[in-house]
């Protein structure tokens, strides 16, 4: 009918209010005004639990790193509060009542962001610890390179610290003994000419252990001003310089070095034939030192700031600087100086661009981090095909509290990625973050805190600004940071990652029963008992474990005359 805007459900509804009027006795006829104060309860309730809804989702946005989507949706619920507020002033008794009548359905949205709340805090059931915080510069201080393990020792270098150019210390897993095994021994010369010295001068990468021996590279210094290759006893004992660069063979050394029988590899950031980085090998003694490819920045890239690494007979790794794109090159080569390949080119923008780190590999993926680039320009995590077939950017950073800068590449366990974020969090010092292989499942293990000053120059607890790639001892990953601390100088961090109970398999071999489980389990060992009634008493099975198909196996003759049981424990 002209003039008449109800809706078909609308007319309905009136039709239906007409006839209980009609139905109604005269003095029952007040009923009806329940109708009508329904009709504002349906509004008001679309309303009501519409903003609660919104305001999960906001929430939701915000604590798993996406803070640009919580601020819409909050910016979106104001604007719409503010346009519904005269509206609302009419029927504000009502809404008092809906609060009543619709608060299960509001209050679910509710819970739902209480769950997110509990869910971010207990999903990781990680534990941080500040293992070490260098007090002052004889010490060391900025320890980029990371540590490594072996045993309960922590082994590590420092830029800073000793004579004024870098340290190599050790300190234990849990914090104690610290103490320098090495500190570099005094320049000479000034900028711009060569800064020289015997051994070299501010070691950023991380070291290598082989049979008790830390081999590594320091950046600068050395005989020719250009770098190192050195090696020393895990004592403290017998440091010797491999190789001192001079420009024509490379410069700069920022990265750590791979091994293979008694042959090193590495890359230079600088020098070479078109001063554009190299890639190097030299043996174990000093000996046999080759340059097996020397980059030119044009398609394959230039200024390898990241280590190499080794899979069977091939070379991975990352340029940060191409001139074709402008954006880093993902590469491989053959150790003999073979088939080099630029497996992937950023272009910067959606794709990243700026990788400087060491690459992981699972199966045929590569996986690693950009510094920069990504869709909010805050650096992503990738994964390549080790064909370079195919690409995926797995996560963009947005700068908030999920991060930015992800320089340190990322390591594999479980098939969940672990890195560090340079900057960024919550207290924009920086963070420890994981994510699935698949790309989902980002979430934040450790917020840096924001104590006293702004990066660099903090001090606080646990550290800021962390740089390194992280390692993975166990279920403990092991960094380091490069500012804050008590002293501000750096940290070495550790986080404990839960362990998840492995799966323990029984089988019939003949008239035998198998028990299998995995391998990387080193700290569960299989136990049995013969009664389940409280106090239970398990013990270690004396029977020793073979490696089969990939798996710990133990055969067990079953004993006809008794129930046994068994289990995994740690």
């Amino acid at each position: 009918m002209p003039g008449n805007n109800k809706t078909p459900e609308s007319i309905i509804l009136s039709a239906a209010l007409k006839k209980t009027m009609r139905d109604l006795a005269p003095g029952d006829r007040q009923i009806p005004q329940v109708f009508k104060r329904l009709e504002y309860f349906v509004l008001a309730s679309a309303i009501w639990i519409g903003v609660s809804w919104f305001l999960c989702i906001a929430l939701f946005a915000w604590i798993l790193g996406f803070p640009f989507v919580g601020k819409w949706f909050a910016k979106f619920i104001f604007t719409m509060l503010l346009k519904i507020a005269a509206a609302a002033v009419g029927w504000k008794s009502h809404v008092i009542e809906l609060a009543r009548i619709s608060g299960l359905f509001s209050i679910i949205p509710v819970l739902l962001g209480t769950l997110a709340l509990i869910l971010t805090e207990s999903v990781s059931g990680q534990t941080f610890a500040t293992q070490y915080s260098f007090t002052n510069r004889t010490e060391g201080a900025d320890p980029l390179g990371g540590v490594i393990q072996s045993g309960n020792v922590l082994y590590g270098t420092t830029i800073f610290g000793g004579n004024g150019v870098g340290n190599i210390f050790k300190v234990n897993s849990d914090g104690t003994q610290f103490s320098n095994l090495y500190s570099f021994t005094p320049d000479s010369g000034s900028f711009p000419g060569p800064i020289t010295n015997a051994e070299g001068t501010g070691p950023v990468s991380a070291l290598l252990l082989s049979d008790d021996i830390l081999f590594g590279t320091a950046a600068d210094g050395g005989v020719f001003g250009a770098g190192t290759v050195f090696k020393i006893d895990s004592s403290g004992d017998g440091f010797s310089v491999l190789h001192s660069f001079g420009y024509g063979d490379g410069a700069q050394p920022r990265a750590g070095l791979v091994l293979s029988g008694n042959t090193l590899y590495g890359t230079t950031r600088n020098g070479g034939s078109s001063q554009w980085g190299t890639i190097f090998a030299v043996h174990t003694d000093g000996t046999g030192f080759t340059n097996l490819y020397n980059f030119t920045n044009g398609g394959d890239g230039g200024w390898p700031e990241a280590g190499l690494l080794l899979s069977g007979s091939v070379l991975y790794g990352t340029t940060s600087s191409d001139r074709g794109i402008g954006g880093g090159t993902v590469f491989k080569i053959n150790t003999d100086g073979t088939g080099f390949t630029t497996l992937l080119g950023f272009g910067g923008g959606g794709g990243g661009k700026i990788p400087q780190c060491v690459l992981s590999l699972s199966g045929n993926v590569l996986y690693g981090t950009t510094t920069a680039g990504g869709k909010f320009g805050q650096g992503t995590v990738f994964g390549v095909s080790s064909d370079g077939s195919s690409y995926t950017n797995l996560y963009d950073f947005t700068g908030g509290t999920d991060g930015a800068s992800p320089q340190a590449g990322v390591i594999l366990w479980n098939n969940t990625l672990y890195g560090t974020a340079n900057q960024g969090g919550a207290f924009s010092n920086g963070t420890v973050f994981a994510i699935g292989t698949d790309g989902y499942g980002f979430t934040n293990l450790y917020n840096f805190s924001s104590g006293t000053g702004s990066a660099p120059n903090v001090t606080n607890s646990d550290g800021a600004l962390p740089s390194s790639r992280l390692f993975l001892s166990g279920n403990t990953l092991y960094g380091t940071t490069i500012a804050g601390g008590s002293a501000g100088l750096g940290t070495v961090f550790s986080v404990s990652l839960p362990i998840s109970a492995p799966e323990l398999s029984i089988g019939f071999f003949g008239a035998n029963v198998t028990l299998t489980w995995p391998t990387n389990v080193a700290e569960f060992t299989l136990q049995s008992a013969t009664n389940l009634a409280a106090p239970a008493i398990w013990n270690t099975v004396s029977t020793g474990s073979a490696i089969v198909n990939g798996q710990n196996s133990v055969t067990i003759i079953p004993n006809a005359a008794i129930h046994e049981f068994f289990r995994l424990s740690r």
